[in-house]
């Protein structure tokens, strides 16, 4: 488990925008986020933190928060992408790399897909379309992964 101060320190954000996300009903509590009892400490699972993660660097990218979060909460907490993923939060297996294409289209929603030596993924960028932002996920996964292999997650667990 995350603090909300950690999750935005991960996200490259300040805590302070994090909360507005909250508070503007963008982010909600997902299943198995703890929400803070009174002076308490609000905790975000992994998959939460990655969301947010996500959603911060494609606001950096220019994508407006909302479409943003809905992209890194599908990302973090569903199994969409092209082929179907494992599992939420997963990265494409193999030696590929996993992106999220946010197309310009507002009604079109975030699309998951990797690219490869040995995937063909030009049919995916393909009916994306014009102006579509493209982030590679891999290092973002990696950076959660690094953050709870290092412990960085575990004092907010002993606080629950």
């Amino acid at each position: 488990m995350f603090t909300f101060a950690n999750a935005a320190k991960l996200a490259e954000i300040e805590p302070v925008r994090l909360r507005q996300w909250f508070e503007r009903g963008h982010f909600e509590l997902q299943r198995g986020d703890q929400n803070a009892d009174q002076g308490g400490i609000r905790l975000l699972t992994p998959q939460t933190t990655l969301a947010i993660c996500i959603a911060a660097r494609l606001v950096r990218l220019g994508v407006p928060p909302a479409r943003a979060i809905t992209a890194g909460l599908a990302f973090a907490h569903t199994k969409m992408g092209s082929p179907r993923r494992k599992h939420s939060a997963a990265l494409y297996d193999g030696p590929v790399i996993t992106f999220v294409a946010i197309p310009p289209d507002e009604k079109q929603p975030a699309r998951f897909f990797c690219l490869g030596a040995k995937s063909d993924g030009a049919d995916a960028i393909v009916n994306i379309g014009e102006g579509a932002t493209i982030l590679p996920l891999n290092s973002i996964v990696q950076k959660i992964e690094n953050a709870m292999a290092s412990g960085e997650a575990a004092p907010a667990a002993g606080r629950a």
